[in-house]
């Protein structure tokens, strides 16, 4: 366990390195859901890095180029609404209701989750 008391460790640091890249990754992909998601022209390296608040280079140390960046960003936005999906339907179990009720969660997307629906 890393505390102030503590003499600092390897294993400290090495906590704390992949705490930080971990906040710096989500930081990234917010960036770039909400530039698609407000319909931007500018997805460039430098605006998407801008917005999480992070240098250029740690996009390049999380992502191979800034295509791969946007579509984990655009996947990662796809999983959660799944995983809303899956939530909501968990009580039903005949599959024609299951489909019809994810149906009707996918259309009403716009108005439930308008910053998912702008992503996809």
């Amino acid at each position: 366990m890393c505390t102030d008391s503590a003499p600092s460790s390897r294993a400290c640091t090495a906590a704390s390195t992949a705490q930080r890249r971990t906040r710096s990754r989500a930081a990234l992909l917010r960036a770039a859901q909400d530039l698609i998601a407000a319909g931007s022209t500018d997805l460039s390296v430098k605006a998407i890095s801008e917005i999480a608040e992070v240098s250029p280079q740690t996009l390049y140390n999380q992502f191979p180029d800034k295509d791969a960046l946007l579509a984990e960003a655009k996947a990662s936005a796809l999983i959660d609404f799944e995983t809303y999906m899956f939530e909501r339907g968990r009580s039903v179990t005949a599959p024609l209701e299951q489909f019809a009720l994810n149906l009707r969660l996918f259309g009403r997307a716009p108005d439930t989750h308008p910053h998912f629906a702008a992503i996809i």
